[in-house]
């Protein structure tokens, strides 16, 4: 796995391979193999709730830029092995961090599920999301 994530193509793998397999690098007998990860896919489907007095506020927490799906996508896919856990986006979007960062009174969550992944997978965001917000009182 490369940072942030990223899946290694061959001409990395390659040269991974070219460094841990050198002579002087591993002991005579051992076979080396060199390979990117599987990848689980998800995709996000969520339905978040809000007082119309945040709602701009949390919109910008949930959704915008380095927002709580930002971070959660980050989060998942930054670590191989690392089960899919809908808990952890259900966290950042009712109880962000940081200053002036407001979170959801309530979500919904139908996409990711929970799904165990094994230590040579990696969770990664497919791109398709769906979410929806609405105004509480």
């Amino acid at each position: 796995m490369c940072a942030d994530g990223e899946i290694p193509d061959d001409t990395v793998l390659e040269k991974v391979f070219a460094a841990v397999n050198a002579s002087e690098v591993r002991p005579l007998t051992d076979r080396v193999k060199v390979e990117a990860p599987t990848v689980e896919e998800y995709d996000i489907v969520l339905t978040y709730y809000t007082t119309a007095a945040e709602e701009s506020d949390c919109i910008l927490t949930v959704e915008g830029a380095g927002g709580a799906i930002d971070q959660f996508n980050k989060w998942q896919s930054a670590e191989l092995g690392r089960d899919i856990n809908p808990d952890k986006l259900r966290a950042l979007i009712l109880a962000p961090s940081g200053d002036g960062a407001v979170g959801a009174s309530r979500v919904v969550i139908t996409s990711p599920t929970f799904k165990e992944l094994n230590d040579t997978t990696i969770a990664k965001f497919s791109g398709t999301k769906t979410i929806k917000h609405e105004v509480v009182k």
